[in-house]
């Protein structure tokens, strides 16, 4: 089942240009060695959702020009080649009529389009209602379509990108305006080939609705950090999918249950290299760490930052490291504006002080990792005590010589990188500048943030080597790690600056569907095999196993079973199509899996099983009659039946037989079963037959009503010449 064609990812050599990306030719603010936050400049809406597109461009969207709430009228793609300024936003109309304020989003892997679910819904003149529509944005066509609706409404819901590709939809109010606000409990799942299909089996606390903060463990799973402090473990394999508290708690940050969700959640790689670490803000200024590494998750507070950011933006840098900023001391209020920005350094687990933004960014304000590696970083407002229409953008230390002049550090170039997706597991090549010496490798997924919330940024180290301008780098093997979709690859030379990063996409994996053993029962006719997923993900759920079994080359019959099958789980499979029958002799026999192209798999090549197999000739009964006699008086024959087949005449069968002149036969049965080798008595038990005098050729053979009730090797007969006197 193939895919559309991926968009053309962002290249070294179309990266965001100096107007937009690279730092200023000087800065004074970064006197001390720090960074800089750029002069504001104008917004043509307030940009609460962003979301980075794979041609470099930044989607968003939440208001109308004017910063009132709603996004069903248009929305925004700013081109940062162009630079801060109005002709680098192109405003595209809303054809679709949803709108999309609160919504969640998500780039979907293959086309880059971006996902939007949910939103707002106003019924009767009455807003923030929940609505269950989907739109996609197209990069390529700057268009917005409506496609396949999600089975509940949801506003303020939160998508988490699975190993898979798939779209885990989490959360999310119904309506805002009941007595009790409530969330959607029941989770929903986006198949790129299926389309929808909920998990009854997880219900989360209506509570907990508030776009949840899920994350994708080492193991697959999707670790759900709540704002009671419990930490839960969801599964979609399967059916229904399922849940556990996995007895983790996080700190009450205070009390008010921590409100985790006023501050940010993210991923990031840990000093020890783990890059299964998430940092948590709760109020009263606690950070913690969470390891989901392992099932178990472990929590640790770290360092407090400076200030109390009640929705505050983090955000994941080029270099690994975390921007903490914007936010203020009272929700949403003009009240203790952290201006100043601080930097979270995983190595040291200590926060640093660092540059001063010019205007506060509150509730509905974003940030975003750009390609050239600063953070754009903007919107506030509808509501709020001032509708920001406005963005800045945020240099990093990174990016300035450290001597405190406050002038641009010189950084390596990538000249060429990979132009097709990468492979888990695989060794591709870049190509960097002649003088470049560099010290790291960083898959940076691009970002999707909304309420002080990116669920999609992570952070992947990859191994490498330079030899002169040449670098060779190898992709992590695990889809865990590394979903598929899209990722910035930066290179930092050894002065830890970074170079601006081309997009580059990362291939879904698939299942490997292997059969591992195949077997006939010549009795029955059926076929069984054994069918391992030697993939790296489980197989779809909703899709079955199919396998098709041929005889010599000639499809004969098939089997399937339903479920999801897990990574290196098996299956066995039996006979559906029914039975098959094959003649005596030496065959080949094959099973197919996965016949019929049900789900893309990773290789076909290894998707066959073959062997010979011999088919003794079949063991049969073979009722042989032994002695015959007629009583001239009573009419009656007797006759023995010897049975010199291999096997036993069937249970339940009678073995009859007709015995008679060429013109009358008399019927009789013996209800019984006949051993191998066995003889049996038989007498006439119907009616008597009159026979007149001449000469015959009486006869007896299984002939009970001429109906051959007994599967015989051979049919016999006696014949016996004699005279009734």
């Amino acid at each position: 089942m193939s895919r559309s064609t991926p968009p053309k990812a962002l290249k070294a050599s179309n990266a965001p240009a100096a107007k937009a990306g690279n730092a200023p030719t000087a800065a004074p603010a970064a006197a001390s060695g720090g960074g800089y936050f750029g002069p504001a400049f104008a917004w043509p809406i307030i940009p609460l959702h962003m979301a980075l597109l794979p041609d470099g461009r930044v989607l968003n969207f939440g208001t109308d020009q004017t910063g009132a709430q709603g996004a069903q009228m248009i929305y925004d793609v700013w081109d940062p080649n162009i630079g801060n300024v109005p002709a680098a936003h192109n405003i595209l109309q809303n054809t679709t009529g949803t709108d999309i304020f609160c919504a969640a989003v998500s780039l979907l892997d293959g086309s880059g389009n971006a996902l939007i679910a949910g939103g707002d819904l106003t019924v009767n003149g009455v807003r923030n209602n929940a609505n269950n529509q989907v739109e996609l944005f197209s990069p390529a066509q700057n268009t917005l379509t409506s496609t396949q609706a999600m089975n509940y409404a949801r506003w303020y819901a939160t998508i988490v990108t699975l190993p898979n590709g798939e779209k885990l939809l989490l959360g999310g109010m119904v309506n805002k305006n009941a007595p009790l606000a409530a969330g959607e409990p029941t989770p929903e799942v986006r198949s790129p080939t299926l389309g929808w299909r909920t998990l009854p089996g997880i219900s989360i606390d209506l509570n907990q609705w508030y776009y949840p903060r899920g994350f994708v463990g080492a193991d697959g799973a999707v670790y759900l950090l709540q704002q009671d402090g419990k930490i839960l473990k969801l599964t979609t394999d399967g059916v229904s999918g399922s849940m556990q508290d996995t007895g983790g708690r996080l700190g009450d940050g205070g009390g008010s249950g921590g409100a985790l969700n006023f501050y940010p959640s993210l991923m990031f790689l840990g000093a020890n290299g783990n890059p299964f670490n998430v940092l948590t803000i709760r109020s009263g200024r606690v950070a913690e760490i969470v390891d989901i590494s392992s099932s178990s998750p472990v929590v640790a507070q770290v360092g407090q930052p400076t200030y109390d950011r009640i929705w505050g933006n983090a955000t994941l840098l080029a270099n690994g490291q975390i921007l903490y900023s914007g936010g203020s001391g009272a929700e949403n209020q003009l009240t203790n504006v952290a201006y100043q920005a601080e930097l979270y350094n995983p190595v040291t687990g200590t926060w640093t002080l660092d540059a001063t933004a010019a205007i506060p960014r509150l509730y509905h304000s974003a940030t975003l990792l750009l390609p050239d590696g600063s953070v754009l970083t903007g919107g506030g407002g509808a509501p709020g005590p001032i509708n920001e229409l406005n963005a800045e953008i945020y240099f990093p230390p990174y990016l300035y010589l450290p001597d405190g002049s406050g002038n641009p550090a010189p950084r390596p170039q990538i000249i060429s990188a990979p132009s097709t997706a990468l492979q888990l597991g695989q060794n591709f090549l870049m190509t960097v500048g002649a003088n470049d010496q560099i010290s790291k490798v960083n898959l940076i997924r691009v970002g999707a943030n909304t309420h002080s919330f990116n669920s999609e940024q992570r952070l992947i180290s990859l191994p490498f080597t330079q030899s002169g301008t040449q670098i060779t780098a190898t992709m992590n093997g695990s889809p865990n790690l590394a979903p598929p979709g899209y990722y910035m690859l930066f290179v930092l030379n050894v002065s830890g600056v970074p170079a601006i990063a081309p997009i580059v996409s990362v291939a879904p994996t698939y299942p490997d569907l292997v059969p591992t053993s195949l077997s006939y029962d010549q009795t029955s006719g059926n076929f069984t095999s054994v069918v391992l997923n030697q993939g790296q993900v489980s197989t779809p759920t909703g899709i079955s196993i199919g396998v098709s079994y041929s005889v010599d080359g000639v499809k004969c019959t098939w089997g399937y079973v339903n479920g999801s099958t897990g990574v290196n789980a098996s299956v066995t499979i039996g006979t559906e199509g029914g039975t098959c029958t094959i003649s005596p002799g030496t065959h080949t026999i094959t099973v197919v899996a996965d016949d019929a192209d049900r789900m893309q798999m990773s290789t076909r090549a290894n998707n066959t099983l073959s062997q010979q197999i011999t088919v003794a000739g079949q063991s049969l009964p073979d009722l042989t009659p032994t002695s015959l006699s007629y009583n001239a008086t009573s009419g009656l024959f007797t006759s023995v039946i010897a049975n010199q087949g291999t096997a036993s005449t069937p249970t339940g069968v009678t073995a009859g037989q007709a015995s008679g002149s060429r013109s009358t036969r008399t019927p009789q049965t013996v209800p019984c079963c006949l051993a191998a080798r066995k003889t049996l008595f038989n007498g006439v038990r119907q009616t008597a037959a009159k026979i007149n005098k001449k000469n015959l050729r009486p006869a007896c053979r299984d002939d009970s009503s001429d109906g051959k009730m007994l599967q015989l090797k051979r049919r016999s007969t006696a014949p016996r010449i004699r005279r009734v006197r």
